[in-house]
């Protein structure tokens, strides 16, 4: 049973303990200060200090390169073959670590009897944490480590004189109280129980390793970003010097103010994660750090995506906004050809076209010239000429409809104006004051006046509103309209308007119907209701009616 509780906890010490023997540097005296962080003169009352009852073994090294300091100490005590007096004082500079490592059950009973808050900080911890608290802390962070060292070693002298602490030994007297019958079971349990730690430190050791791997992410990732934030403000730099004008100027500011402090707090989330220890206990508490630096690194992505948006901005104005206005004073030039020959062919002055073109002209070059210092209020300049040309481009698309629209308006009123005229003399009607037939010509007839005037002024959206306004001048093909306004042959009266049209030629009462049938000869029989029937509005007799309603 011995032998699986030594092989059980060999295999403990083997997983918890990735450090090598060769990492581990031969013994060489009570001190052995590799990272030179004692001087000189503090050598040799360092190592008067170390001999007594505990012999101290300072060990100083520059950094534990990411290994854990209780891993790397235990292997320098078995590598060292250090025995139950020794005591192994660990010291990493750049991890500010210090690692006291010893196997000595009357040391640490002699711990356990100090004082709970012994260094006096008011925090509760363990009792070899505040034994050193007690006593390196304060002159290692003075920076005076051989005094710390000093004072650590000279307590624990002490410590071996006092008298430890009361109580039963561990293990003491226990034979004799427990039964012969379960002296066979103990050896189960306490084996059962030692399986059970393993298994224990095994997933506890698994989960501090994934949360490494989680931690290493972090580190790349803000390593990453604090990298394109500094590509970033290199970009920013030419548009900060070349461009001074106050829009440009105020913006670069502004991005170079927000980079910076998004840089300073990605920086600091970094050093925070790098100088995390993962612990083998609290690994809950560890994987909600780390989840909360996955979030503001997260956030400070978002950030620095925002801004570097605009700054990709900048340096596309910087490269396109001389070609966009090039190619804009192309365009206007182009449009005002095209207008003086648009004027000079059909006789249009279009002053009013031809000024807003001179104006887009005279803002084009005094874009062109804002933007060698201005990059954006050259932008906020050129936007709406955009627009405005883009639009004066389009009217002048539609130019040629216009003028012929206005060519064919006359013909098309007079032969609209002569149909109606034959249409009402067929039909035997005649205008009455409340409506005019002619109307709609004359209303068109103004309608082209004023896109003529439109036109001649060069106000093209005028023209065509004027042009999208004039509802459409064709007279209706029959007279028989709600509007047209019947005259009766036997008195001049007019009659007020009818709801449906009238057939001119029905007069009087409907067609007879056949009571065989229920319709008249123009429906098929039994057809119901009858479709055809008298027009709504004329009044027939009370006989008629019952007929119709059978």
């Amino acid at each position: 049973m011995n032998k699986l509780i030594s092989l059980t906890l060999s295999l403990v010490f083997l997983l918890g303990s990735p450090v090598s023997a060769a990492d581990v540097p031969p013994k060489s005296g009570a001190v052995q200060d590799t990272a030179g962080m004692l001087s000189g003169r503090s050598l040799s009352p360092l190592e008067r200090a170390a001999e007594g009852p505990y012999s101290f073994h300072v060990l100083t090294v520059e950094s534990l390169q990411g290994r854990p300091a209780e891993a790397y100490a235990a292997s320098v005590y078995r590598a060292w073959n250090l025995q139950r007096e020794d005591v192994l004082v660990l010291l990493s500079e750049s991890d500010r670590r210090i690692e006291v490592q010893f196997e000595n059950p009357g040391l640490q009973r002699r711990l356990d009897a100090l004082p709970a808050d012994y260094d006096r900080d008011g925090l509760r911890e363990s009792s070899i944490d505040e034994w050193v608290g007690a006593h390196f802390l304060p002159h290692a962070q003075q920076g005076d480590f051989a005094a710390g060292l000093l004072e650590l070693m000279q307590s624990g002298q002490q410590l071996a004189s006092s008298e430890p602490a009361t109580g039963t030994p561990s293990g003491a007297g226990t034979a004799a109280g427990v039964s012969p019958g379960f002296g066979g079971l103990l050896p189960l349990l306490a084996g059962g129980l030692v399986l059970l730690l393993a298994g224990w430190f095994v997933m506890a050791l698994l989960k501090r390793r994934r949360l490494s791997a989680l931690q290493e992410e972090l580190t790349g990732s803000a390593k990453t970003l604090i990298v394109e934030i500094s590509r970033t403000q290199e970009a920013l730099t030419p548009i900060r010097e070349l461009y001074p004008g106050e829009r440009t100027s105020e913006a670069a500011d502004r991005l170079e103010e927000e980079l910076t402090a998004l840089s300073a707090e990605v920086q600091g989330r970094l050093e925070r994660i790098s100088g995390y220890a993962v612990p083998l206990l609290g690994a809950g508490s560890a994987a909600r750090d780390l989840e909360a630096v996955r979030a503001e690194l997260a956030a400070f992505r978002t950030r620095f995506e925002e801004a570097r948006r605009e700054v990709d901005h900048l340096a596309g104005l910087d490269r396109s906004i001389s070609e966009e206005i090039g190619k804009l004073q192309s365009k206007a030039a182009a449009a005002e050809a095209r207008v003086a020959e648009l004027s000079a062919r059909h006789g249009l002055p279009m002053d009013e076209l031809k000024a807003d073109l001179a104006g887009m002209r005279e803002e084009l070059e005094r874009s062109s010239a804002l933007q060698v210092s201005d990059l954006l209020a050259a932008e906020q300049e050129v936007l709406p000429l955009q627009e405005k040309l883009a639009a004066v481009r389009s009217e002048l698309d539609k130019l040629p409809g216009y003028l012929e629209e206005l060519e064919r308006l006359p013909s098309r009123i007079e032969t609209l104006r002569a149909e109606t005229g034959r249409e009402l003399a067929a039909s035997g009607l005649r205008p009455a004051e409340a409506w005019d037939p002619y109307a709609p010509l004359a209303e068109a007839q103004r309608s082209g006046e004023a896109m003529r005037r439109a036109l001649e002024r060069g106000s093209l959206e005028e023209a065509g509103s004027a042009s999208a306004g004039r509802k459409s001048i064709s007279m209706p093909r029959s007279p028989h309209r709600p509007t047209i306004l019947r005259s009766s042959p036997r008195s001049s009266r007019a009659y007020p308007p009818m709801r449906a049209p009238i057939r001119p030629a029905s007069r009087g009462w409907p067609r007879r119907r056949s009571r065989r049938s229920g319709c008249c000869a123009r429906c098929m029989p039994g057809t119901r209701p009858w479709p055809c029937g008298p027009a709504p509005g004329l009044r027939i007799p009370a006989t008629r009616a019952a007929m119709r309603r059978t």
